[in-house]
């Protein structure tokens, strides 16, 4: 009679081990309630920001360096010394800003189209993304971008799309955006998203349930059932449904294999209600 009770409580021991494996073991699977909601799909990116007036000073012959009155990290108003070159007169800042480039020492030779100083005007900055071929033709003009930068993740910044233009084979866009409440220096990154579409009221499936035959598999009456799905649009972390077997408040098993888009700080985060 012991033993009949203890193998009875083994198995039982097991059968729970196995249904926490299911639901939260790590690489395993786990269930989701199906739930309606909002989805916003978006070209994700990383930005770079950008001075908007930015001034590198360069001569068009060699010189030498007679004096030098600034060094990197300076800050200057217009009209004060930047440096004496030898058969010239004293250059000065054109605009209110910090030094980030002194690219030579007093007595040093300066060649032609060397960048001899850098200012760089550090109360007004854009932000510029690089897009690939296929994306850029869906951003416009006007459209809403979102914003976050490392360390400042709890301040999501709202922005819009200045232009779409190319550079050397590169597809680049500026995007305006309020950063002054931000302390930020030129080439400092963030994660950008630019707004396309925004779809209400969807029924939302985790990318993580759909399987690479486009199928899903749903929890009913203890049993699970393999359904292939239509689904439409997607962001980061879910697609709507178009046509299949499931239906709101259904449960998905969903395999944690790392399959959940790309990673991006800036993602609008519309998803199911509660």
């Amino acid at each position: 009679m012991k033993k009949q009770t203890y193998i009875l409580i083994a198995i039982i021991f097991a059968a729970t081990i196995l249904g926490l494996v299911f639901k939260t073991g790590s690489g395993a699977k786990r269930t989701v309630e199906i739930k309606r909601g909002d989805l916003v799909e978006a070209v994700y990116a990383i930005g770079s920001v950008k001075a908007e007036r930015v001034f590198n000073l360069k001569m068009g012959v060699t010189s030498k360096m007679i004096e030098r009155y600034v060094r990197p990290g300076d800050q200057v108003k217009k009209g004060d010394k930047l440096v004496d070159l030898e058969g010239l007169k004293t250059i000065y800042a054109p605009f209110d800003g910090m030094i980030t480039t002194v690219a030579f020492e007093k007595g040093e030779l300066v060649f032609a189209q060397a960048v001899i100083v850098t200012v760089v005007n550090t109360s007004s900055f854009y932000i510029e993304i690089s897009v690939d071929e296929r994306n850029i033709p869906l951003i416009k003009a006007g459209q809403i971008v979102d914003i976050s930068f490392e360390g400042v993740r709890d301040q999501k910044i709202s922005g819009k799309v200045r232009s779409v233009y190319s550079n050397d084979g590169e597809f680049l866009v500026a995007i305006d955006a309020d950063l002054s409440k931000i302390s930020l220096l030129q080439g400092m990154t963030c994660d950008v998203a630019v707004r396309l579409e925004e779809h209400r009221n969807q029924i939302l499936i985790p990318l993580g349930a759909l399987d690479k035959d486009g199928r899903v598999k749903v929890m009913r009456d203890g049993r699970t059932k393999s359904v292939a799905l239509k689904v439409g649009a997607k962001n980061s972390q879910y697609l709507i449904l178009k046509e299949g077997d499931v239906f709101e408040h259904d449960e998905v098993v969903i395999e944690d294999n790392g399959k959940r888009g790309p990673a991006n700080a800036a993602d609008p985060g519309e998803g199911p209600r509660p």
